[in-house]
């Protein structure tokens, strides 16, 4: 290299554009990263190089709402506007040189999205989809879509989804709908099937009884699945008091599952069954019926019995709030509970009496915990009682986690008495115990925090260490 390209090349002189020295797969590699085209577009600023290059990334992010605002201002001209947008997207599609799209997003309308998954498809490959349908509006994706044999991700969020007779995704690891329920019932058994190399799966669905009148009975049988989530929630109203009810049943069979999502806002009876997650890692249930005061809650309370117990092989386990206040009331049914023999995380939602008392029982049941976390979240419709006893209730003996495994303790805010007392608890019998971290927010829990650091400690060498966390405004 002659020593004047060497200078520039390592930034020697005044006014040297060090980025123009950067190969070219090192830029697109950069530009990938950003979120949407139009900032990938706007870095033809930086240098003379960049100008140009946008066209050869591999990502791609469309959304109208721009033109979605004027079509909501002027509805007579809907037509116009979004002719005017296939227009723009295909003049920008023609300056794209890429011969495959690593990342396609679309929010834009489902004739729209028709039209330029039509022509993408047919012109090139894509491996990364994401396509979001304004509401109301049924999906309508090419046929194509459904026997690519390049797509790896495939993300939707729509109302009504219409799906080819012919679906084959044999390279697809990733999905995720977002979608009504009605959907689930009618074809998701048929879909999944065709899906060989999925490892991760991801369901939302919502607006139960408006749209469906049925139970749903759902068979996810993956051999490749690693990472599932399940999210059933209402629209506020729709069940308003408690009449509505539907059952829900999920079975499981998935021996390489390690990662599970559940939430469930629905008042109906929900069950997972599995026949195959022994291989479970981690596991994260945010459980919360509908109450309704005038029928017997025991069956829903029963049925997430069962779901624990289903998860007794997982490594970390996250409890909500309102999980684990209806834990709690199951402690007095016949029934038994599992040991999490495997458990060595467990994150609890502490906020309010009944879920620090759900504290003293669940320790026991965790003989090899090391790791805990005590997160104090008020949740909406986390009932807290008003007749607070303000004390801390400890278990009869203490359990065998505490005594010999249990190596640090992350405390999310302080707010009653009984919650330092449960600290103060722990603190005090945790024989190996490392470190005790309480993360702050106002005077109170100082004061609270000077208190625990007061208290005996049963390890010699444990730490207490003060964390101030301010919430963002």
């Amino acid at each position: 290299m002659p020593n004047k390209e060497l200078k520039l090349a390592q930034g020697q002189g005044r006014g040297i554009d060090r980025i123009s020295w950067l190969p070219d797969e090192i830029l697109w590699r950069i530009l990938s990263l950003l979120r949407s085209s139009d900032e990938v577009v706007r870095t033809g600023v930086l240098s003379t190089k960049w100008k140009n290059i946008w066209v050869e990334v591999g990502n791609l992010d469309i959304d109208n709402g721009y033109f979605r605002r004027i079509k909501h201002k002027f509805e007579q001209e809907k037509q116009q506007m979004e002719k005017s947008l296939v227009n723009y997207i295909n003049k920008m599609v023609n300056r794209y040189d890429y011969p495959c799209i690593e990342r396609l997003c679309l929010s834009i309308s489902s004739s729209a999205s028709s039209t330029i998954l039509n022509r993408l498809l047919a012109e090139r490959d894509v491996r990364h989809l994401e396509v979001c349908f304004h509401e109301n509006q049924v999906a309508s994706l090419p046929e194509s879509l459904f026997i690519s044999t390049t797509l790896v991700v495939l993300k939707l969020k729509t109302d009504y989804l219409e799906t080819s007779t012919t679906i084959w995704l044999p390279s697809l690891k990733t999905l995720h709908l977002n979608i009504l329920k009605s959907f689930i019932t009618q074809h998701l058994e048929d879909f999944l099937p065709r899906c060989p190399s999925l490892e991760e799966l991801l369901i939302k669905s919502r607006d139960v009884k408006k749209h469906v009148s049925q139970d749903l009975d759902l068979l996810i049988q993956i051999p490749t699945l690693k990472r599932c989530g399940l999210e059933f929630v209402d629209n506020g109203d729709v069940t308003k008091g408690g009449s509505y009810k539907l059952v829900h049943r999920v079975a499981i069979n998935a021996p390489r599952l390690e990662y599970l999502w559940v939430r469930d806002y629905q008042t109906g009876l929900y069950s997972l069954f599995s026949t195959g997650i022994c291989n479970l890692v981690e596991a994260h249930v945010d459980w919360q019926p509908i109450y309704n005061k005038n029928k017997s809650s025991i069956p829903d309370i029963m049925n997430l019995y069962m779901l624990l117990n289903r998860l007794k092989f997982a490594k970390v386990l996250s409890l909500s709030g309102h999980t684990i206040q209806w834990l709690n009331l199951s402690f007095h049914l016949k029934g038994k509970l599992e040991t999490f023999k495997r458990l060595m995380k467990l994150e609890l939602n502490v906020a309010g009496d009944i879920n620090c008392e759900f504290l003293a029982k669940f320790l026991s049941y965790t003989p090899n915990l090391e790791y805990l976390i005590l997160a104090n979240k008020v949740c909406s419709g986390l009932y807290v009682n008003p007749n607070d006893r303000g004390r801390w209730t400890p278990p009869e003996g203490v359990p065998i986690c505490v005594l010999f495994h249990l190596k640090e303790i992350i405390v999310e805010g302080l707010h009653k008495g009984y919650e330092v007392e449960a600290v103060k608890y722990l603190l005090q019998h945790s024989r190996v115990l490392n470190r005790l971290t309480i993360n702050c927010t106002d005077v109170v829990e100082l004061d609270a925090f000077k208190d625990i650091s007061r208290a005996p400690r049963g390890s010699v060498t444990s730490e207490i260490i003060l964390q101030a966390c301010y919430d963002d405004e």
